[in-house]
């Protein structure tokens, strides 16, 4: 039966009730969609390029990593107990693959995920009334070889997942203080962004990567001939090697990231909960030469021994 629903209620709303209940995916899907297209919309402005003033090459934009993440812990810690997506695919995948959400719930939250990263790069976009706006695709350094450029997104996105799932872990001490757990991985993040984003150019976030580039890319193109335009677009295959950078290898630091945390780390975590468990349940005895646990034995019996206050 319903924890909501109560037969003794006035039946309006108990109806009320058994509707929402029906309706749970809505409030999940809207606030992933909700937070996805803040942190888009936030990050496609502070990466903007002015014509001829703005940084042709994109994300290495000075302070964006940090607005980035400020924009990305504030949402997580207003609403992201609500559906627990992290509004990111990765994480959203991650989660699931850990059975920490519904396979239901994560699916719709990737969806709408993506819905909300072209939401808000397409509203940056709008802004965009006489040229001299430009919503900047995420672009790799132009000294490193797309080879490179996703392992090393492989391996970024994988100390990420790897971090976080530890830290979701139902056993971990900190996992019942969520604020915490969202500060630790905002932090993670940004630690990363700012070190590793002047190589790849990405913000280790698939439904905002793969958004700003493909409306970033359509701005540019839209603005190539402009005099005062200074990003090249003759590259052709700019979108399919941002998704193999941006999307594949996201998916890639999943599987790896699972893998060692199902291997290694949910194990070793079980064997000391049970090792924890046993040790409380074995009686409490005062050794003669262990002066520390004499005293505390003495502390509890006079404890117990002193008469109540009236």
């Amino acid at each position: 039966m319903s924890t909501l629903a109560d037969p003794h209620r006035n039946p309006l709303t108990f109806a009320l009730e058994k509707t929402y209940e029906r309706m749970l995916w809505l409030p999940i899907a809207f606030n992933e969609l909700m937070g996805t297209t803040f942190i888009t919309f936030v990050f496609a402005f502070v990466t903007a390029s002015p014509s001829g003033m703005g940084d042709p090459t994109g994300t290495s934009a000075s302070g964006s990593p940090i607005v980035f993440a400020s924009a990305y812990w504030s949402s997580l810690a207003a609403i992201g107990f609500i559906s627990c997506g992290y509004f990111n695919p990765a994480v959203t995948l991650n989660n699931m693959a850990m059975r920490k959400i519904h396979w239901k719930q994560g699916l719709l939250s990737i969806f709408m995920q993506f819905i909300g990263g072209f939401l808000g790069a397409g509203i940056a976009y709008g802004f965009n009334h006489d040229g001299h706006f430009r919503v900047v695709p995420t672009e790799r350094n132009k000294h490193i070889s797309l080879g490179h450029a996703f392992g090393l997104e492989v391996f970024v996105m994988f100390f990420l997942l790897i971090f976080l799932s530890v830290a979701l872990d139902g056993n971990h001490p900190l996992r019942k203080y969520q604020l915490v757990s969202y500060s630790v991985f905002a932090v993670i993040n940004l630690t990363l962004i700012q070190t590793f984003n002047p190589y790849t150019g990405g913000m280790y976030n698939p439904a905002v990567d793969v958004a700003i580039n493909v409306i970033g890319y359509h701005s540019i193109e839209q603005g190539a001939n402009d005099e005062n335009a200074t990003i090249p677009t003759d590259d052709k295959h700019w979108i399919q090697k941002s998704l193999v950078i941006y999307f594949l290898a996201p998916l890639c630091s999943v599987v790896s990231s699972l893998l060692l945390y199902y291997g290694l780390y949910r194990p070793t975590i079980q064997v000391q909960k049970r090792e924890k468990e046993a040790q409380e349940d074995i009686p409490y005895q005062a050794m003669p030469d262990d002066s520390n646990n004499r005293s505390k034995s003495i502390i509890s019996n006079i404890s117990e021994k002193a008469p109540e206050d009236d």
